[in-house]
């Protein structure tokens, strides 16, 4: 009896695959390449994964994110795509504005007001487009998966009449956190994680929070707004149709994370997109770097992520760091920097070297 369990257990686990459906914005780096890489893990454990990506900016470095062959791509043009292929500001690097976006209350509201008019004329589209509703109906999904940076994923979930399960490429996000019972982490650490902060700096913490959700809470509003317009009736608010999923998936690590108080619908996935056999059967460095590396006994990675350009950063900005690396001349910087200026190198020590 216990072979005959054992052996029809085994046998369900091995079919009970499901229907997938992630759905990807392309609007940062970042994002798109975490949720990429949680759709071959999935696609991996046997799962059919249909990765949907409606384009918000013309991201163009997307080829080889996804690795599993089993995975079927869905790249969604708005009608405005040729409009983005001509555009420059395929980032923000209105972002590098300190005195505007060091103000809580000015960068709470700035940031809202581009990442609305980045969604809205995809978002439109998406509602509007009932060819596609009808196409991805058609290959019922089990559920949807979605990061909950903005509503439209949910409220195109509800069009599918699917549920959506949200997935965090973050370590946090309280505006999010708090619909599953996480309390605010701002009672336990700072949020720059310095144990130096005085009275001053949590009560600037506290005032960032404020906005900073204030802000996020704007555009999810607004995207309720546009789906309420778009289809002329009344729909769920985001904060209904995100809090029906019985988990919230995060990308954090608790052995690694700031002790703060969590719950149970809170599952920690950090560490998950990490290839461990490449990490432990990695090949040698490519020469060029070898050589770097072997200039001076430290070497330091420049690196700010994906959302704004280092090229794009103002002078002032640039000058500073490059004070910083003159100070240091035993340390060698690697800085990343997505363009060739021939005259920019002329203003860099010989401890720099600029990759893209």
């Amino acid at each position: 009896m216990y072979s005959l369990l054992t052996l029809i257990f085994f046998l369900f686990g091995t079919v009970n695959a499901k229907n997938i459906l992630i759905i990807n914005p392309i609007l940062g780096f970042s994002h798109v390449k975490f949720i990429s890489k949680i759709a071959d893990v999935i696609a991996d454990h046997g799962h059919n994964v249909t990765l949907f990506q409606p384009f918000h900016i013309a991201m163009k470095n997307l080829d080889g994110l996804v690795k599993n062959k089993n995975i079927e791509v869905i790249n969604y043009y708005p009608d405005h795509y040729e409009e983005l292929l001509k555009s420059e500001a395929e980032n923000f690097s209105v972002l590098w504005d300190s005195h505007l976006f060091n103000n809580p209350v000015f960068s709470s509201f700035m940031m809202s007001k581009m990442f609305m008019e980045k969604f809205e004329k995809t978002e439109r589209k998406l509602y509007l487009d009932k060819n596609l509703h009808a196409e991805l109906k058609s290959r019922n999904f089990d559920v949807a998966i979605a990061e909950p940076f903005g509503a439209a994923p949910f409220y195109f979930s509800h069009l599918l009449d699917l549920p959506c399960i949200p997935l965090l490429s973050t370590v946090r996000f309280e505006l999010v956190n708090e619909l599953f019972g996480q309390p605010s982490a701002l009672g336990y650490i700072t949020r720059d994680g310095s144990p130096d902060a005085g009275f001053l700096d949590r009560l600037n913490d506290v005032n960032r929070k404020f906005f900073d959700i204030l802000g996020f809470t704007r555009v999810l509003e607004n995207q309720n707004d546009l789906f309420q317009k778009t289809l002329s009736r009344p729909v769920p608010s985001w904060k209904d149709l995100v809090k029906k999923s019985p988990i919230l998936i995060t990308n954090s690590n608790p052995y690694l994370d700031f002790a703060v108080p969590t719950t149970a619908t809170v599952v920690h996935v950090g560490g998950i997109t990490m290839d461990l056999k490449k990490m432990k059967n990695a090949g040698p460095l490519p020469e060029e770097y070898e050589k770097i590396l072997q200039e001076r006994e430290s070497t330091v990675l420049v690196s700010f992520g994906s959302l704004v350009t280092f090229f794009e950063m103002p002078d002032n900005f640039k000058a500073g760091l490059i004070e910083m690396f003159e100070s240091l001349p035993n340390v060698t910087f690697i800085w990343k920097y997505e363009k060739d200026d021939a005259e920019f190198k002329k203003r860099l020590p010989k401890n720099v070297h600029l990759k893209k």
